[in-house]
């Protein structure tokens, strides 16, 4: 299925093969076709496009997990934002997981500022500022040695946010 995606020109061509292709669509293949490979951010997007409008696999927060992860490894960070929005538009809303997972990637890629911004506009793709929300991006800030950063965010929330054990 690589091979189909980085050779076709055009989403409408695209899609007409994937659709072609006499295959059993599961979260299992969606998972090998974005981490094996090597796909762009656009081949990724069409091909979880296409996924979408099957409905044969259910669009939840752990396949959108399964794409933002591919996403974030190839710092495609612009598409992974964007996926984050369409799973706001799709009515699918991203957990701590979730969150976790786009933070994750982008402090890997040492852009904390920019993680800590994706943060601050929680709102934007569905989530709200919680103990929830600001102990998983403390937990990727500690967990990747930037505890610094963790502990400005934890200043700036202390008013924002009760803060618990895990906190």
């Amino acid at each position: 299925m690589d091979i189909f995606l980085q050779k076709l020109q055009g989403k409408t061509a695209i899609e007409k093969v994937l659709t072609s292709v006499d295959v059993e669509l599961s979260v299992d293949l969606v998972s090998k076709v974005v981490n094996k490979g090597n796909l762009d951010a656009a081949s990724i997007a069409t091909f979880f496009n296409w996924v979408m409008k099957q409905q044969k696999i259910p669009i939840d927060n752990d396949t959108c997990c399964i794409v933002l992860k591919a996403l974030g490894r190839r710092k495609f960070f612009g598409q992974m934002v964007e996926m984050l929005k369409e799973m706001r538009n799709q009515r699918v809303m991203p957990d701590s997981v979730t969150l976790n997972i786009v933070v994750d990637s982008f402090i890997r890629a040492r852009q904390i500022s920019k993680a800590i911004q994706l943060f601050s506009g929680l709102e934007n793709y569905g989530l709200r500022c919680s103990t929830e929300t600001l102990n998983a991006v403390l937990q990727c800030l500690c967990s990747l040695s930037h505890v610094g950063a963790a502990s400005s965010l934890l200043v700036k929330m202390k008013e924002k946010v009760s803060f618990n054990v895990t906190t």
